[in-house]
């Protein structure tokens, strides 16, 4: 267990609004295009999900496709393509 200290409280919420941006300019992003907008990593990356999921459910985005990752030492995993739905 982490001593609260230690812990990103404020990711989820920073995530979501960096998430709203990115998705807003109507193109297709990836985890991967948060980062690059200046979104830090989350504390535990299984976070990843659930700001997807919950972005999802909300219906302000909705999946296209998977492509291999463009992020650098992923090696080409799978990676989600969102959008922001209609």
């Amino acid at each position: 267990m982490r001593a609260a200290a230690l812990e990103d409280l404020d990711w989820m919420a920073d995530a979501h609004d960096v998430l709203s941006k990115v998705a807003a300019e109507g193109k297709p992003f990836t985890a991967y295009s948060l980062v690059e907008a200046g979104l830090r990593e989350p504390p535990v990356s299984s976070m990843w999900g659930k700001l997807f999921k919950d972005a999802s459910e909300r219906k302000l985005i909705q999946y296209r496709r998977h492509i291999r990752s463009p992020r650098p030492g992923r090696r080409g995993g799978a990676c989600a393509v969102w959008k922001a739905a209609a």
